[in-house]
């Protein structure tokens, strides 16, 4: 590595950050890089997965190309979290076909694939309505002895509601997740959706009627993880609980558990 290098350091227009009691200086500031202290290598390496990772979980794909330019120049590698973090990044953007560019170029520079960088592609391929390309991933897995997840049968069983294969899901649920969870309270059955996706938590409710016997029962779909507090799981379940006929009634004083009776 160039003594330039060490001085100089990265020069990257299009983002401004501190990190480690250093700065990057940004527009319309002069384009450097000030370090406190002389880097060694893996210091250098370090630093620039830092600003990867701030770049990818921001979504800010442009300046993360430049940086992995930089990795290219200088022979580093980005670190394992970093290429899920870019394939998220470029999932969210659209840019299907670039996340699996990464993933390629992940092994082409000798890093095996984790069930983190698998889930990651399949779960990008279901929100950007590419559903068969799971199944694919998920064989692949399997070939390269990758155990799955609980996060990987997720996405596989999001995969399968999308594509409309209802007893495929179900099998998978009923494989990985057990029984559906529910208890009762004050009488009645309470079916806990909140900390699944919508799509699994559709298939626990088709499970869960198959041995309820058609009596009322409350579903509770809160504000978990996956709505980030906008009532995605609630919207979603009230749209599929149509498809069953049943009489959805939804709670004044808790709005995250929906009361449901047979019509």
């Amino acid at each position: 590595m160039s003594s330039d290098f060490k001085t100089a350091g990265p020069s990257i227009s299009s983002v401004s950050y501190e990190y480690g009691g250093c700065t990057f200086y940004g527009e319309p500031a002069p384009v450097y890089y000030q370090p406190v202290y002389a880097a060694s290598n893996e210091e250098w390496q370090q630093i620039y997965n830092e600003q990867l990772g701030f770049l990818a979980d921001s979504d800010n794909l442009l300046a993360a190309e430049e940086v992995l330019q930089l990795f290219n120049t200088y022979g580093f590698q980005p670190s394992s979290v970093n290429y899920t973090k870019l394939i998220h990044a470029y999932g969210r953007s659209g840019k299907l076909d670039a996340a699996y560019e990464i993933f390629q170029n992940m092994q082409k520079g000798g890093r095996k694939p984790t069930v983190f960088h698998y889930h990651a592609l399949m779960h990008q391929c279901v929100k950007n309505g590419q559903e068969s390309k799971v199944f694919g991933l998920f064989q692949e897995m399997k070939k390269n002895l990758i155990v799955p997840n609980r996060f990987v049968y997720d996405v596989l069983i999001s995969a399968n509601v999308q594509k409309g294969n209802m007893k495929q899901a179900g099998r998978l649920f009923r494989k990985y997740f057990g029984q559906p969870n529910a208890f009762t309270r004050g009488g009645k059955p309470h079916l806990d959706c909140h900390d699944l996706s919508p799509q699994v938590a559709f298939v626990q409710l088709n499970e869960f009627i198959k041995t309820n016997d058609r009596k009322p029962f409350s579903v509770i779909v809160g504000q978990g993880w996956h709505s980030k507090g906008t009532f995605q799981m609630k919207d979603y379940m009230l749209e599929r609980l149509k498809e069953h006929s049943l009489e959805v009634t939804e709670r004044k004083d808790n709005p995250g558990i929906l009361d449901v009776s047979s019509t």
